[in-house]
């Protein structure tokens, strides 16, 4: 036996009103204030005279697009980011550059990931902290500091 379907949910009056004006070629921002204000627009579009501007061709200024301008400025999340990129592999960086044969520097950069080292077979966990240490500490730090602030701001 087959099971029966649900109905769907009907549309509240604000979402069929949002719908109306977004298909008749409004932005969701002039939908919305449309429904703030109350005013019961047509889905058709009045088009009104244009208005005469008493401004000579040459001197026109170049128009906005009307958008909000990305403003570049100080992203403390991908600083952060990048700063526990850096700790994570800084250490592997570090093995990586001395002068040694490049086995030794394989093994020494899985003995600092892993504590494991294949030559001896032990377990080291000196660089096992020595290898993960950093990123660990940056994590903390990147994640501390904005809950302490939000912390202190909300006090």
């Amino acid at each position: 036996m087959a099971k029966a379907k649900k109905a769907k949910r009907a549309l509240s009056p604000y979402n069929r009103h949002v719908q109306r004006e977004m298909k008749a070629g409004r932005s969701m921002k002039q939908a919305a204030a449309s429904w703030k204000s109350g005013s019961k627009r047509k889905s058709t579009r009045r088009i009104s005279a244009p208005r005469r501007v008493s401004r000579p061709r040459a001197a026109a200024r170049p128009r906005s697009t009307g958008g909000r301008k990305k403003m570049a400025g100080f992203n403390t999340q991908k600083i952060f980011k990048y700063l526990r990129l850096a700790a994570l592999l800084g250490p592997a960086a570090g093995c990586a550059v001395r002068p040694v044969s490049n086995e030794e520097k394989i093994r020494d950069i899985l003995v600092r990931y892993t504590g494991y080292d294949m030559s001896n077979n032990t377990f080291n966990g000196g660089a096992l902290v020595q290898g993960w240490g950093p990123y660990v500490a940056s994590v903390a730090v990147t994640y501390g500091i904005p809950k302490l602030a939000g912390i202190i701001r909300g006090l």
